[in-house]
């Protein structure tokens, strides 16, 4: 394995305990990994996808979203076509499954649907930490 694929492997191995935390570091994960896809060019209408080449990272997101949010991804697995390991991991997060309140509360769309704040996310140490666990 890769020095990133270990890293990343151990980092899902830590759990994040504090709520504020769980949302910042998904917040990271959705800027880093994330699109929204509006159906019907509606802003209530719209699907969360997230993608990671780690199943590891797929599994731990998809804990997180659950815990965090309620919200229900379904999980795929598809070709990238680069690599030695071509796999993609694809979490989908349906409005019906909670998409309006994981990109309100992770302040990805700010104000889209309630006006959040960044300062929910990035407020305390620990939540930049949390959001830059994120990123990576």
């Amino acid at each position: 394995m890769s020095f990133t694929a270990d890293t990343k492997n151990e980092i899902t191995h830590g759990r994040v305990g504090k709520p504020c935390c769980k949302a910042a570091e998904v917040a990271g994960f959705v800027r880093a990994r994330g699109s929204v896809v509006l159906r019907g060019g509606e802003a209530a209408d719209c699907v969360l996808i997230l993608t990671t080449d780690n199943s590891s990272v797929a599994r731990y997101i998809k804990t997180l979203l659950s815990e965090r949010f309620g919200a229900s991804a379904s999980l795929g697995v598809g070709k990238s076509g680069f690599g030695k390991n071509n796999r993609v991991y694809k979490l989908r997060i349906l409005p019906e499954k909670g998409v309006e309140r994981v990109l309100e509360e992770a302040d990805v769309l700010p104000g889209l649907f309630s006006g959040a704040t960044d300062e929910r996310i990035y407020g305390k140490k620990c939540c930049r930490k949390a959001y830059l666990k994120g990123l990576f």
